[in-house]
C-alpha cells in the first residue's frame, strides 16, 4: 500500500478481520494497529481473549511504501 498523498503515513489502512475459533462462545479479539502507518513495515498484533480468559495471538505485516514522486523547481 502507498502513503497518503502529501504524506509519509498510511490511515485509514483496511487489516482485514482475523479468524479464531474457540469452543464456547463469549470470544473478544483486538488488535493494535496505529491510527496511522509510517513508512516501512508495522507489525500488528491480533489478541482473541476467551469468556475464561485464555489468549491467543497471530501477527499481521503491513507494508507501506511511499510511491510519490518527489518534485523540484530550478532557480530563476
Amino acid at each position: 500500500m502507498g502513503t497518503d498523498a502529501g504524506q509519509c503515513y498510511a490511515s485509514g489502512v483496511v487489516l482485514g478481520d482475523a479468524l479464531f475459533s474457540d469452543n464456547c462462545p463469549g470470544a473478544v479479539v483486538s488488535n493494535d494497529a496505529p491510527a496511522q502507518f509510517g513508512k516501512g513495515v508495522t507489525v500488528v498484533t491480533w489478541t482473541v481473549t476467551d469468556a475464561a480468559g485464555r489468549t491467543a495471538s497471530a501477527t499481521q505485516e503491513v507494508t507501506v511504501e511511499d510511491r510519490e514522486a518527489p518534485s523540484i523547481s530550478a532557480p530563476a
